[in-house]
């Protein structure tokens, strides 16, 4: 567990109970969810709500919150260190249903952040009637950016003097792209390109050029002129040698 310097601090206006009225629609997750209230790049805070609904024959409910952060560079999720999440909050008992509202400052620049919130609730006899867990949506401190890589799918003959060269080129990031150029070499020559119209977040698409007969090398370059904004510009370029 990484202890981060991050301040939680209860929403007390949003935090106190909720009184809800009988002809209220119930949750179809167990009575128990939690939502990203507000997620600020510009003041790296971030404020998550979580709301449980009584079962028959609750007279308490608790919770509590986990902050989770993706770090920049991993794939995963763990859990951090925050000041008042160390607690279970409690709601008066008999009510309908309670609604909690809880803030995070100084959060790390380029991560990503999700709160996991546990729920309990007791009968009249403080018996644990059951408990839940569940995870919110994710609040990112960095502007989602593309990321175009190309690959080469293969080369050969395709008619007397003339070549058929393909490629794929896709988007691993997570933020689409618009008019994405593809530069087409042989032999260290600039032969011919193409613009793909559009490539949303994790697509992919072929592309396929003709040209003269390859004697040494081919290649393709994604946005050789880098007028993309891209979360990383090292994987724009694919060659291989002539069959």
């Amino acid at each position: 567990m990484r202890r981060l310097a991050i301040t939680a601090l209860t929403a007390l206006a949003a935090a106190g109970l909720v009184a809800v009225a009988s002809g209220s629609p119930l949750l179809s997750t167990s009575k128990a969810y939690v939502k990203v209230k507000s997620c600020s790049l510009e003041d790296r805070s971030a404020v998550f709500y979580a709301r449980m609904r009584r079962l028959r024959g609750t007279e308490r409910m608790q919770m509590k919150f986990t902050l989770l952060e993706r770090a920049p560079g991993s794939d995963r999720f763990t859990r951090v260190r925050a000041r008042g999440l160390s607690r279970w909050r409690k709601s008066s008992e008999g009510v309908r249903a309670f609604g909690y509202s809880q803030e995070v400052r100084r959060l790390h620049d380029g991560s990503a952040y999700r709160m996991r919130v546990r729920y309990r609730w007791y009968d009249q006899d403080a018996q644990l009637q059951r408990s839940v867990r569940r995870t919110s949506r994710i609040c990112r401190m960095y502007v989602p950016l593309p990321n175009l890589r190309v690959r080469v799918i293969d080369a050969g003959p395709y008619g007397a003097g003339v070549w058929r060269y393909r490629a794929g080129v896709a988007n691993v990031g997570l933020a689409p792209a618009d008019a994405v150029p593809v530069q087409f070499s042989v032999d260290g020559g600039v032969v011919d390109s193409e613009t793909i119209p559009h490539l949303a977040s994790w697509d992919a698409q072929r592309v396929v050029f003709y040209g003269p007969v390859c004697k040494s090398r081919f290649g393709f370059v994604v946005d050789p002129a880098a007028q993309i904004t891209e979360g990383d510009e090292t994987d724009n370029e694919a060659a291989a040698p002539c069959l």
